[in-house]
């Protein structure tokens, strides 16, 4: 499973970001507060089997609850066991 594209939409410190992952090897560098660990978060949560996350006020861009967010994680490579429609194959999109 390799990740291809990340967008994140009102997340914490994101207003807006759109990422194509090109490539085998990502390291995400920056100084302290630059939002490394921001991305890391939205792909864990976009990611995650559970079906109840809680977010806070702190989660939503400028704490302004009114605006939904959205995070999105595009995935390639993927067994053939994710691939069928008895687990997440209704999901999926090309």
């Amino acid at each position: 499973m390799r990740l291809r594209r990340v967008e994140i939409e009102r997340f914490r410190g994101f207003k807006e970001l759109r990422w194509d992952l090109a490539g085998g090897f990502i390291c995400l560098i920056g100084p302290g507060d630059s939002t490394k660990t921001t991305i890391l978060d939205a792909i864990e949560i976009a990611l995650s089997p559970r079906w109840n996350l809680s977010f806070d006020d702190a989660d939503f861009y400028d704490a302004d609850t009114g605006k939904p967010l959205a995070i999105t994680v595009t995935v390639g490579d993927l067994p053939e066991e994710l691939k069928s429609e008895a687990k997440y194959g209704l999901s999926a999109r090309g």
